[in-house]
């Protein structure tokens, strides 16, 4: 009998998306698609100071 893969939905609020831009220091939407496409997401922490 084969196992059932289950699909995890991460979401993420607009703010770690922003974070997450400028730590990785990704400029536009479309690059930062590709780097969560290539290498996934889990839990992230970012410490980044909003000014």
């Amino acid at each position: 009998m084969e196992r059932a893969r289950v699909k995890r939905h991460v979401h993420y609020d607009d703010e770690t998306l922003e974070k997450m831009k400028r730590y990785y220091k990704i400029d536009d939407n479309d690059e930062l698609l590709r780097f969560i496409k290539t290498h996934g997401l889990k839990n992230y922490n970012f410490d980044i100071d909003n000014s």
